[in-house]
């Protein structure tokens, strides 16, 4: 969520910049909170990513992506 009007770059960037806290650790060890994001953007097995963007009636600026197939699965790592 952003205050702002946030762009898909923006979004992308920020996931990507939670490689910094993952130390190659199989999915659900240490803290999967701070680099979730990160790993299942570069998950090997994922070949198409869907994006979207909703503003709130407050001015908050949602972003999701979808993965297909998903990755993030418990116990294996992305690459």
């Amino acid at each position: 969520m952003s205050t702002g009007d946030a762009s898909f770059e923006q979004a992308v960037q920020s996931w990507l910049d939670e490689g910094r806290v993952y130390h190659g650790e199989r999915i659900g060890e240490g803290n999967f909170a701070e680099y979730g994001h990160f790993t299942q953007c570069l998950w090997y097995g994922t070949t198409h990513i869907g994006m979207g963007k909703a503003k709130s009636k407050n001015g908050a600026t949602y972003i999701v992506a979808r993965y297909t197939p998903p990755g993030n699965m418990a116990g294996e790592k992305p690459f």
